[in-house]
C-alpha cells in the first residue's frame, strides 16, 4: 500500500493570559520557500512542493505499509514550550493519491529541547483540503 498525503499551512496559535492582559503569540509555518526543518520518521518521506498547497507550498508525505505516519518539527521549534500549554495547533491536510487502503491516523510531533515529544493524533486523511484542529 501506497498513500501520497500532503500538509499545508503548519500553525500553531496560543492564546495566554499575562495578568489580566490578553496576549497572543504565533509560531508559523508557511511551506512557501521550503520545507523549513520539518522531517517524517515514522513510515513516510517528505518532499516539498512549491504551488498546489492551501495556499502555496505544502508538504508532501509518501507513506507505505498502510501504517502510522508521523510529521515531526524543526530544530527551530524546540525549546520551552509552557507557554503554548492550551494552545492550538492548526494546519490543513489531504490525501492526494492510494494504491489500496487509505493510510491510518497520523502524528503531528514537536521536538522540545529536553527530550520531550509533544504529539498531537490526527485522523486518516480526506481526499479535499481538510483543516484539523
Amino acid at each position: 500500500m501506497k498513500a501520497i498525503l500532503a500538509l499545508s499551512s503548519a500553525l500553531l496559535f496560543v492564546l495566554g493570559l499575562l495578568g489580566s492582559v490578553v496576549s497572543a503569540q504565533t509560531l508559523a509555518t508557511t511551506f512557501d520557500d521550503g520545507d523549513e526543518g520539518w522531517g517524517s520518521q515514522e513510515g513516510g518521506s517528505l518532499t516539498w512542493q512549491r504551488f498546489g498547497g492551501d495556499p502555496g507550498g505544502f508538504l508532501q508525505a509518501e507513506v507505505t505499509g498502510g501504517g502510522v505516519w508521523s510529521c515531526e518539527s524543526p530544530p527551530a521549534w524546540s525549546g520551552d514550550w509552557s507557554r503554548y500549554v492550551g494552545g492550538i495547533l492548526s494546519f490543513d491536510e489531504r490525501l492526494i493519491a492510494a494504491d489500496g487502503s487509505v493510510p491510518g491516523e497520523g502524528h503531528v510531533k514537536i521536538l522540545v529541547s529536553d527530550g520531550t515529544v509533544l504529539s498531537w493524533c490526527i485522523p486518516a486523511p480526506e481526499r479535499f483540503w481538510t483543516s484539523r484542529k
